[in-house]
């Protein structure tokens, strides 16, 4: 935009003494009585941006210094984030002398006041219109949705990019928002940098600056509650009918995984960044991240907060990958998520940037629903590693996780636990603090470093002071943890130390801010399910216990034996095993032959499985060398596998599928057909 045809303006501020010549009828306004030294405005004509709210500081003050103030110096300090000084922003201070009850702009004032930041507007000519709070936004866009959702984006109303943001004085009452408005304004500065009339979302711009050049030409912004599907916004084709999102995401051509970060943050950018818009717990490690973020997110919920919930891969729905408070995304939402993200996908593959891979697509769609969603925060599991990979596209965390690190993906993370804990540590940043579960002294002394380096501390549970006993009666597992009593759904013998290293991150996000009581900690340690995960089934009459378990690595194998071995005794379970070929899976069939009396072998859903005859060769193998006894046989399918099995370890026996995440929807379809279903 160019700066020479700016119009100068005098005098730089407004008192509403001098705004009643101006604007007609102002002086008949009740909302002026007895405030006369109101400020209307404040700041050069040559600005920047033009900020439209409550100005922070000594805003009734007759001089207009809007600096002023604990809340006024912070404004002073956020500037200062964006790049931005004083004389490159002007205040417009409009409708500070509505009632403190009225929440919104009634017709009468936007008549009354409108006028008067109509031209403002038009004399600074600005680059950028920030509106603070709720107030302003829906004063100055059409809108009734709320600065929460709307917060960090920047909208094309008109010709005028608009950027909402929560109002500095928030973050003096309420320390969680300061990470979000410090976002918003680095925001605002790297939109000035890249060119602000980019914006990537249209709207309406409401009465208040109708008019002024160009009338918006995009359909307002759709008003409604967080929580529904909304209609596609301007620029964005609604979906075709044969589109199918699952298809779509799981495209071969972009199924491979590829590491970095530029892709993942180009893509999100032109989202409008809807991970800015949602606080974020990020938990990294080789095992345990998925119960780990169960542990949270139910937790998190039970405190009321509306909650998102990212994780991979998928066990029995495509869906559950993306969770709000509980719930899969829908079908409709998905679909629509996913078309928006399809044409950036595909714009960004013409302009030669590369297509998004299929974990970035994954991760995209979770964001923009968690932020379309209005979730006040997400606990998102790292896909591969964590330095390169795309979750970690995320600018900051209220918290990072590193649950155990083992040996696992060597080929693209390292061959040793230093190298593969450097890997995981990369989603360590500054502010962030991090809570590092049970490691390896190599693997923990890597993770310290990290945090050292970030400048943010270390805090790791303290597994001396945890205890837990038989699984009860009623099916939970108790312990205790710091002298305190819990109960866990999930039944293996790893998971109270999976649920401590939660513990302390709720614990962290306490300290942050978050109101998470003891009592709430508790009920969502208590209420939180993650299948897969050592899941014992309800058994049929007359039939064997089974169990699920998506280990699919030595440590989870050994884990599995443990927690077979606890509640069947030794060599008592008859083994359903399908593995990945690129798996250590020799040493994973060492580690559980000790809890298994028979092994049925079947090759997994996946590309890179294993064939069941290899698998079955392995095994005999194994089980020779140690001199164990191990029947093993081979199927052609889970419906097979389950049946022979069944009828191997007999009415008082046991079953466990284990191996592979990707084999478990497979082993639960044929679970059901055999009339053994989750409860």
């Amino acid at each position: 935009m160019s700066r020479a045809a700016r119009v100068p303006m005098e005098p730089t501020f407004a008192s509403l003494d001098e705004l009643r010549n101006h604007v007609s009828g102002c002086r008949r306004c009740p909302l002026c009585e007895g405030r006369a030294h109101v400020v209307f405005g404040s700041g050069s004509p040559q600005a920047r941006v033009l900020v439209v709210g409550e100005a922070p500081g000594r805003n009734e003050d007759a001089q207009g210094e809007p600096f002023v103030g604990a809340a006024g110096r912070r404004l002073e300090t956020y500037l200062q984030i964006a790049g931005l000084s004083r004389d490159q922003v002007f205040i417009a201070n409009v409708l500070k002398c509505r009632p403190p009850d009225n929440r919104n702009p009634r017709v009468e004032e936007i008549a009354q006041c409108a006028p008067y930041l109509r031209e403002q507007t038009r004399l600074i000519d600005p680059e950028v219109i920030v509106t603070l709070g709720n107030f302003a936004t829906h004063f100055v866009l059409k809108t009734d949705r709320g600065i929460s959702e709307l917060h960090g984006r920047l909208i094309r109303a008109g010709r005028f990019s608009v950027l909402p943001m929560f109002h500095p004085a928030a973050g003096l009452y309420d320390q969680r928002k300061r990470p979000l408005i410090e976002q918003d304004f680095a925001t605002l500065g790297r939109f000035l940098r890249q060119g602000a009339c980019d914006a990537p979302e249209e709207g309406q711009l409401g009465d208040a600056l109708a008019g002024i050049g160009e009338e918006a030409t995009a359909p307002a912004l759709q008003a409604g509650a967080t929580g529904g599907s909304k209609a596609p916004a301007a620029g964005v084709s609604a979906p075709p009918a044969d589109f199918d999102p699952v298809a779509y995401v799981n495209e071969p051509r972009w199924r491979a995984a590829s590491l970095g970060l530029d892709r993942m943050r180009a893509l999100l950018d032109r989202l409008g960044n809807p991970q800015r818009r949602v606080r974020c717990v990020h938990v990294a490690g080789t095992n345990g991240k998925g119960s780990t973020c169960a542990y949270i997110e139910s937790a998190l919920r039970c405190a009321g907060y509306r909650t998102g919930l990212f994780t991979s891969p998928y066990v029995i729905r495509f869906e559950e990958r993306i969770r709000v408070c509980g719930d899969d995304i829908g079908p409709d939402d998905l679909r629509d998520v996913t078309w928006r993200i399809h044409q950036h996908a595909e714009a960004m593959e013409a302009e030669g940037l590369g297509h998004p891979t299929e974990f970035e697509l994954m991760f995209a769609i979770a964001m923009a629903h968690f932020a379309d969603q209005g979730c006040d925060i997400a606990v998102i599991e790292v896909g591969l590693g964590g330095r390169l990979d795309a979750t970690n596209a995320l600018d900051a965390s209220e918290v990072c996780v590193i649950t155990p690190v083992s040996l696992d993906h060597t080929d693209w993370l390292g061959t040793t636990l230093p190298q593969i804990a450097s890997e995981k540590a990369g989603i360590i940043k500054p502010g962030c603090p991090v809570v590092c579960g049970p490691q390896a002294p190599e693997a923990h002394e890597v993770i310290e470093a990290a945090a050292a380096k970030a400048g943010v501390a270390v805090r790791t549970p303290a597994m001396d002071a945890l205890s837990f006993g038989s699984v009860a009666p009623d099916g939970l597992r108790p312990f205790t943890y710091g002298g305190r009593p819990f109960r866990t759904r999930l039944l293996g013998r790893y998971q109270p130390g999976n649920a401590a290293v939660a513990i302390e991150a709720l614990e962290v996000l306490r300290e942050r801010g978050w109101n998470v009581s003891e009592r709430q900690v508790r009920q969502g340690i208590e209420q939180a399910s993650w299948p897969g995960r050592f899941e014992v089934l309800p058994a049929a009459e007359g039939r064997p216990a089974v169990v699920v378990d998506g280990g699919h690595n030595v440590q989870g194998a050994r884990a599995l034996a443990a927690s077979l071995t606890e509640l069947f005794g030794m060599r008592s379970c008859v083994l359903v095993m399908s593995v990945l070929a690129d798996k250590d899976y020799p040493a994973m069939v060492d580690a559980v032959l000790p809890a298994a009396r028979a092994c049925v072998c079947v090759t997994a859903d996946s590309p890179r499985a294993l064939d069941a005859a290899d698998l079955a060769a392995c095994v005999r193998e194994r089980a020779a060398a140690c001199e164990r006894p191990v029947e093993v046989s081979t199927a052609s399918g889970f419906e097979e596998a389950l049946r022979h099995a069944g009828e191997m370890a007999g009415p008082q026996g046991a079953v466990c599928v284990f191996g592979s995440l990707y084999s478990l929807a497979a082993a639960y379809r044929a679970l059901a057909v055999l009339g053994v279903t989750r409860a």
